[in-house]
């Protein structure tokens, strides 16, 4: 049994499947330009990670500069997590390993912690059946 891991890695080794891949988002970019599409939605982030995993640093980079113009016009509240992953996905590409790992800490280093209700805020039947726990378990 192949580890999922396995297939991307062989795809940026076996030239006819990266020289495939690449045609195809390339035919998908000139098909579909990313300034058809609303600034707030465009795939910065998943097409700088496709194109790391093709080898294609070049282009990875031209996909970060667009994603920091349209940050530069319109900020989102998780441009920084992205930007922090895609610079990440980009070291990655350059065999970066250190700079890489870095960035992919940042990238989770800057999400914000869920938000844990507390057991009473979720309503009566969750209370009780925690308190029913708590004794169970002898707390």
């Amino acid at each position: 049994m192949e580890s999922g891991i396995s297939q991307p890695l062989r795809l940026q080794n076996s030239t006819v499947g990266c020289q495939l891949s690449n045609q195809s988002l390339e035919r998908g970019l000139t098909e579909h330009p990313l300034d058809s599409i609303p600034a707030i939605d465009r795939p910065y982030d998943r097409l700088v990670y496709a194109f790391s995993l093709l080898g294609r640093s070049d282009r990875a980079k031209a996909m970060l500069a667009a994603f920091d113009r349209r940050r530069a016009e319109t900020a989102l509240v998780d441009d920084d997590i992205a930007r922090h992953a895609m610079l990440g996905n980009i070291a990655l590409a350059e065999q970066q390993y250190e700079a890489a790992a870095g960035e992919f800490r940042a990238s989770d280093a800057t999400k914000p912690l869920p938000r844990v209700p507390s057991p009473t805020s979720r309503g009566p039947m969750i209370s009780r059946r925690l308190q029913e726990l708590q004794r169970a378990r002898g707390d």
